[in-house]
Parts: structure tokens; sequence; C-alpha cells
């Protein structure tokens, strides 16, 4: 939802890559599928699973919709045609949802039906009952508003662009369409737009004709062969776009379509300019891409400050667009969805984490490919994201109030925790996983258990570590202390005690990675499993004198240090809500710079110094506010070619120091 790489060759066109046949491909709706999971008709907002549902019992199996709008206008006219299939004997009711629209018609297999509508609920009644596998098709007329509020979703007309779209996510295609508005009842669709003809439309699926009528108005239609849930279902208008055909990508040459408007279209251009690098990463890691094309449509969806995953055609918002990739990272987000949260999504927003951990963590993974040096950095921002919506309240990634849907902890703890299953698996065992639960749910609906199932039988016990990390408020608060280091120079063993001291009584159980430094430079990385109680670890066979401990040096995991009792002032912690930067350039032969990241305000000093630990330069002693700032350092120019040290103190915290190496 929104936010407020290229290694492919030919030889992949004929690996497993290419193997999942495109639905497009396949007759009509010759679609299988799975109806095992059950969920609820209950009072909104339908969060929750439960083992049935009595109020469904048919199968929506493909919406035609027509949708006629006068940008002029407060209101818009809708034509929809569902056809759909019982799944029951003695179905006497057809429940829909449609909300804020008046009814003009309403029909079932061509003859009259008695309706009723309760709130958000369309209830057709009266009519003969149907058995387990007969089909009907429901016809409905209706008018609705044109909303102008940007915040809530519906079908806008925004009054200060030529521009109407719209937004369902998680419970708002009601507003527009009148649909089953659950996300596990897919369908596949047609979409007819008949707009003033200085409109262009962008909707779901494939293009299909744009034909001129009577008076300057024409009918764009879009057909959609794939299954959808309701709340991806979409159109943006815009008068005019500019369209902007990219290069094909990927295993299946997917078309890439860019919808910009002409002011922003040189900007536009760039900064969508990495989408075919972004598919082809992710089909690398994910598995084809799997539809038969991908748009971008910028958009004033929540006041052109965020994006939307609309299944094929991301809507995104006209003021992330700024020639300088500042948001790369949502274009990334968005495409990722089209994996995680269209192909497979979600049975109910209880297991949301799903989506939108999911497609953040594909985001690091993009950065992870073409930009390792800003990687770090937001990592960190995502973690200390979170711990400013976990300092507030703390909620599980599984099942969360629904104002808590889509913030910080689904988004943020969400990728951090599969960073952290990735840490513990091993990148063979993590990307085989999402590989496999995507093809196992393909075009369906799936919960947490689907992937924690498809887990275990790649990795097994894997499933036992994680599952508190996804079903349990709260992270890891580590407290290393009783530090000890024995043995004969050149053989020593380095001993500490972890024990987890979070207020939460959850305890995470995980593979810790540390990192025992030593002198003239030297460090080795060690692993060991923490089950969550206090446990006591020795490393033997280190060579070189140690002097200091890191923990999680490379940020594979969501959690805190609290407290370190190791060597003496020369150890190394990294707490992850205060963070410095690895340097850049380095080597350097005239200036460097390091980013500093504060979660509040804080006395900072941070001093060079060279390998014989005498003091060269003072980069900073004074207070610095929260956020991030950049450090610099230009030596003079008698300063000597080698390796320094840039230290940062700040209070109490542990302090942290970086290699820097002079070149001249």
């Amino acid at each position: 939802m929104m936010w407020f790489v290229h290694l492919l060759s030919l030889l992949l066109l004929t690996s497993p890559l290419a193997a999942r046949p495109l639905p497009g491909s396949l007759p009509g709706n010759a679609w299988t599928v799975d109806r095992s999971h059950s969920a609820p008709h209950t009072v909104y907002p339908y969060l929750q699973e439960l083992d049935a549902d009595s109020s469904h019992e048919y199968d929506a199996l493909h919406l035609d919709i027509t949708l006629r709008i006068d940008p002029d206008s407060t209101h818009f006219t809708a034509v929809v045609e569902m056809e759909g299939r019982c799944l029951t004997d003695g179905l006497e009711q057809i429940l829909l949802h449609l909300a804020e629209c008046e009814i003009d018609s309403l029909q079932l297999d061509g003859g009259s039906a008695d309706y009723s509508q309760m709130g958000e609920e369309l209830i057709v009644s009266s009519m003969e009952p149907l058995d387990s596998l007969d089909t009907f098709t429901l016809r409905m007329a209706y008018t609705g508003p044109q909303r102008d509020d940007v915040s809530f979703g519906g079908l806008v007309n925004y009054p200060w662009r030529p521009h109407v779209y719209t937004n369902g996510e998680p419970y708002r295609t009601r507003y527009w369409l009148a649909c089953y508005d659950l996300p596990y009842d897919k369908v596949t669709h047609r979409m007819t737009v008949e707009m003033p003809e200085e409109y262009d439309v962008v909707s779901n699926g494939v293009f299909l004709a744009r034909i001129p009528f009577g008076d300057g108005w024409a009918r764009t239609i879009w057909d959609n062969p794939f299954p959808t849930a309701s709340y991806l279902i979409s159109i943006a208008a815009y008068a005019p776009y500019v369209r902007i055909d990219a290069e094909p990508a990927g295993v299946n040459n997917t078309p890439l379509t860019f919808w910009v408007t002409e002011e922003e279209q040189d900007s536009a251009a760039y900064d969508f300019g990495r989408t075919g690098v972004m598919l082809e990463r992710f089909e690398e890691l994910f598995g084809p891409y799997p539809f038969n094309r991908y748009d971008q449509a910028m958009s004033t969806i929540f006041g052109g400050w965020g994006a939307m995953e609309h299944q094929t055609a991301t809507t995104f918002g006209v003021h992330l667009i700024d020639g300088f990739r500042t948001y790369e990272g949502i274009v990334a987000h968005e495409l990722a969805h089209q994996w995680w949260g269209d192909f497979v999504t979600p049975l109910t927003f209880a297991d949301i984490w799903l989506n939108e951990g999911f497609a953040t963590y594909s985001d690091l993974l993009f950065y992870e490919h073409v930009r390792p040096d800003e990687w770090r950095q937001r990592r960190d921002g995502l973690f200390n994201g979170y711990l400013v919506e976990h300092a507030d309240s703390s909620i599980a990634l599984h099942n969360p109030p629904l104002s808590r849907a889509f913030g910080a902890t689904i988004y943020n703890k969400g990728a951090l925790v599969l960073h952290a299953l990735r840490w513990y698996t091993g990148d063979e065992a993590f990307f085989e996983t999402l590989r496999q639960y995507g093809d196992a749910h393909a075009y369906g609906n799936v919960t947490t258990e689907d992937f924690l199932a498809t887990l275990e039988q790649v990795s097994s016990g894997a499933r036992d570590v994680i599952e508190p990390w996804i079903f349990e408020p709260g992270h890891p608060v580590y407290s290393i202390d009783n530090w000890l280091v024995s043995g004969a120079p050149g053989d020593r063993t380095v001993e500490f005690r972890v024990e987890q001291v979070q207020d939460e009584t959850t305890r995470f159980p995980m593979k810790l990675p540390f990192r025992i430094h030593g002198e003239s430079g030297l460090d080795t990385l060690v692993t060991a499993f923490h089950d969550g109680s206090p446990q006591t670890f020795a490393f033997q066979g280190i060579r070189f004198e140690p002097f200091g401990l890191e923990f999680d040096p490379d940020g594979r995991l969501p959690a805190e240090v609290e407290n370190l009792a190791a060597a003496p002032d020369e150890t190394l912690i990294t707490p992850a809500a205060f963070s410095l930067s690895s340097p850049y350039p380095n080597p350097f032969n005239r200036s460097v710079h390091v980013t500093v990241t504060l979660p509040h305000s804080a006395l900072i000093r941070a001093e060079v110094f060279d390998l014989l630990g005498r003091r060269v330069a003072v980069l900073a002693d004074h207070e610095l506010p929260a956020g991030a700032h950049k450090l610099y350092w230009s030596p003079d120019p008698a300063t000597a070619s080698g390796r320094y040290w840039l230290q940062l103190k700040s209070g109490n915290l542990p302090v942290q120091q970086k290699p820097l190496l002079l070149v001249k």
C-alpha cells in the first residue's frame, strides 16, 4: 500500500524462471481457485479470520464494469454485471457491498429481484433458490458520488487538477464498485470507462480499445484476465497523460509503460527508469513476474504523496516525482507488491504484513543490489521508525488493529523480521521459500500459516525460531556482560553472557552475530544460537588479543542492546537507534564524510586518531538535534597517507569507530 537489478541472461529463458504459464494464455476464465480458506461475514472492519462465512455462499467469478464519469458533475453512473457460482444448496440471498450509492435498477439472470441496502451491504433476495455449482448473472445500475477527499478513497475527482482516480484499500472499493469487497473472493474483470475524450484512462490488465463517440466523449476498455482482489481494481484518468513505453523487461519481455503528466514527463522518465532493473532483480529472487504487463500512472492519490499497488497498474503520487530518484524505493516497493499482495493476496487484512513487510523488504533488496552504500542507512532508518511507533504502543505483526494495519510495525518490523529470517536460514533457503510460497498459492489467497508451512518444508526448524517474531509484540533487547578473556596468547578464549531484558515476557530465539575486535585492526565474526534464556557463550582459538565486542555489526536483527560490560573503554556496540554510517568515499584523498543518525538530540564528540592513538582531528564536539547529520574530514595537506580511525562518543552510549584510509 501507500508510503507517506540485472543478472538475467538468455540462459534464463530456458530456466525454471520461464516455466510458469501466464494467466492471460489460459482460455476464458479457466481458473482453479482455492476456496479451502474461509473467512467471515462480520461487522466492519472484517479483520479477523473465522472458520466459516455463512453469508458468502457463492464465488464471484467475473465483473463487467462500465463507468460514466463527467468530471464537471458531482456524481458518476455505473453498470456492473457480476457472474457468480453458487457454493451451497438452497442459496436464497446474495450479499454484496455497495456504500453511499443509489441503485437505479437491479436484475438477476435477466429478471427482476428484490434487494435491500443496509449500511455498506447490498442484499439480493426473493429469488428462486440456487444449488451448488449453479451460475448466475447479477446486473446492477447505480449512481454514486465523486469525492474530493483524497484521504478517504472511493472514486475521487481531484478538484485542483484534471484528474479522476479510485482507491479502495482496505474497504473503500464498495464506495464506487458494487462487488464482494473482501480480499479473498478474487475476480477477473473488464473495465469500460466513458469520459470526455481529452482524458486518458489507465486500468488493470491489458488495454483493448479507445473509441470516440458523440459530443467529444470516448470509451476506453481494459481487460483483466487475472484473479484480482476487490481493493486492487482501479482506474486513473488524466487530461491528458503522456505515455512513455520503456524497454520490455524480464524473462517474458513484460511491457512497461509510464503514464505521466506533461509537466513531469522528463523527471518521471528518470525516476521510473530503473523499473526494468527492479523487475529482473525481483524475478531472480521471487520467480517470474506474474502478470502480462506493468503500468505506473501518476496521480494525486493521497494528495500526491503516496502510491498504491493496484494490480498491474500502480497509482503513483505526483509529488513523489522529483527527477532525483529520491523516492525510488517506493517504485520498488509498489512493483514488489505485484508478487506480494497481488499475485498472492492475504485472506484477510489480519495478514497484511505478508503484503507490506514483504514489499518493504523488497525495497531493501533493491538497494542492496544497486545502491549498497545506502543500504545500512535505510535499514537503520526502518528500525528507528519502528522504535518510535513501538514506544507508543506495541503490537504483533499478525492480526493488528485496523488503525495500525498500515503503520511502522507492519511495514518496518515486517521487513526486518524477514531480513532476520534470511540471516537465520541463509540466502538459498530463504529465497527458495519465497519462490515456493508464491508458486504454491499462485493467484490465490494466503495466511501467515501458509508462509510458515512453506518455510518449514524448505528449512526445518526455522518456523519455531521465527514464530515469536511474528505473533508476539516487541523485539529483543540484549544485555551482554561477564566478559572474560582466557588462554595463552595466540590461542585466546572469549567468553560472555547474553540475556534478553525487554519488557515483554516473550523471548525471541535467533542466531546472533558478534564481531570480536583485536589489536592492529584484527577482528573475527562469530555466531551463536540464543534460545532467549540467559546463556553464556565461549569462543576458542582467537589468534589475536581481543579488546572489544560488537553486536550485530551488519544489521541483521531488529534488536537493541541495553548494556554491555565487556572489555574497557574501547568496547564497541552498535545500538540500532543511534547509528554511524560507513565513511564515503573510502579510500579517499581529499575529503571523507560519515553520517550520524540520532533518535533524539545528543551531545556528540567525533574525533580522528592515527594507529598510534594520537588525535589528529576533532570533527564535532557539540549537541546535535535528532536526525541525520554529515560529518566531514578534510585532512591538512601535510597529513600522511595511511590508516586512521574515526571515533564517535555520545554520553553513556558505547563508543563507535570506523576505519579511514587516506591515499595521496
